[in-house]
């Protein structure tokens, strides 16, 4: 496994710690977390471990900085690509942890490009987006700035539905054209 092989040849730094499943999360396991720890996961077998408070630039771009986080990574890096097509340079960064926010990286990006996507999938009012787009201000970066997220409405059960109010990687393309418009 991965996991114990980081350990043994001690590739953590720091601490280490391990939670399993979404509960952990829930029940305010991050806050336990020091700076210089790891968190290491064990998804379906597949042991990995991330620097805490660190970004990953998932895919490096000079016009515009597209931040997502979880699967909303996935669509970013997905729409990242067509919008190359089309003359369009989308760097993307992946948080990984939203608590602490590596907001260095965030904000170093967005004063290459100038433009900031934020892609979240939680509801637009009260999601965490506008925390990045918050932490990027108070960094004193102008740019231009976008939210993408879902619609303000509970997530449906009916997955037609649901897909209507998550965003997908087109609705991300047309928010990264229209901010570059």
């Amino acid at each position: 496994m991965k996991t114990l092989g980081h350990c043994n040849e001690r590739l953590n730094r720091g601490p280490l710690h391990l939670y399993v499943g979404k509960e952990a999360v829930a029940v305010g396991a991050c806050f336990a977390l020091d700076k210089g720890d790891y968190i290491t996961s064990t998804h379906r077998g597949h042991g990995h471990s991330i620097p805490f408070g660190k970004a990953d630039v998932k895919r490096k771009g000079t016009d515009l900085t597209i931040v997502a986080y979880s699967k909303m990574v996935l669509d970013a890096l997905e729409a990242a690509g067509e919008l190359e097509k089309s003359g369009i340079d989308a760097e993307v960064i992946d948080p990984r942890t939203l608590n602490p926010l590596d907001s260095v990286t965030i904000a170093d990006s967005v004063r290459k490009t100038g433009r900031l996507l934020v892609v979240y999938e939680a509801c637009r009012s009260g999601g965490f987006g506008a925390e990045i787009v918050a932490t990027v201000c108070d960094a004193g970066v102008n740019a231009r700035i976008r939210r993408v997220a879902s619609e303000n409405s509970p997530i449906p059960y009916s997955k037609p539905l649901e897909n209507r109010i998550i965003p997908d990687s087109d609705t991300i393309k047309k928010a990264a054209r229209a901010l570059m418009n």
